[in-house]
């Protein structure tokens, strides 16, 4: 059985596909999951790096949240690229055979370049900035750590606060 994206790749309407539908249904489901990490693990975690003296526990905790969303950027931006080459190699936008969510009009010919090399830039650009706030973050949270630790059998002792006479 053939998909209905490609019975109809000479129209100018695409066919929508099960696939597409359960595919938008996935994301949603990731993007509501992502909702609920931030709240209950994210934004707790970053309130208790940022207290006076942040513990390193913390800091370690914020760092590995940071490079989860980092990763998490670069494959919505490795998928943006894929899709815009698909698309200059097609030209046609859907490419013939993508899984689309509901019945979508075909585009082409200059359009399609021009949307393609947009999903192209702009994921790159996305990439660059998420690296540099990434790194200026990761260098910050690294001002923040407590001092080096000690030699072992150095301990700490607090001094009591002097009171003024």
């Amino acid at each position: 059985m053939t998909e209905p994206a490609l019975e109809h790749s000479h129209t100018d309407v695409m066919s929508a596909t099960v696939r597409g539908r359960y595919l938008s249904l996935l994301l949603l489901a990731l993007a509501i999951g992502l909702i609920v990490f931030s709240y209950r693990v994210a934004l707790p975690t970053l309130n208790a790096a940022l207290q006076t003296t942040p513990a390193p526990q913390a800091i370690a905790g914020i760092k590995g949240i940071l490079l989860g969303f980092t990763v998490l950027v670069m494959v919505c931006a490795a998928t943006l690229i894929w899709s815009g080459c698909r698309m200059l190699r097609t030209g046609q936008s859907p490419p013939l055979g993508a899984w689309v969510w509901r019945d979508t009009k075909i585009v082409r010919g200059r359009m399609v370049k021009r949307l393609a090399w947009t999903y192209i830039v702009s994921a790159l650009v996305s990439c660059i900035l998420c690296i540099g706030l990434v790194a200026y973050m990761w260098t910050t949270f690294d001002r923040l750590a407590t001092a080096a630790p000690l030699p072992a059998g150095v301990s700490v002792v607090p001094q009591p606060a002097a009171t003024p006479q």
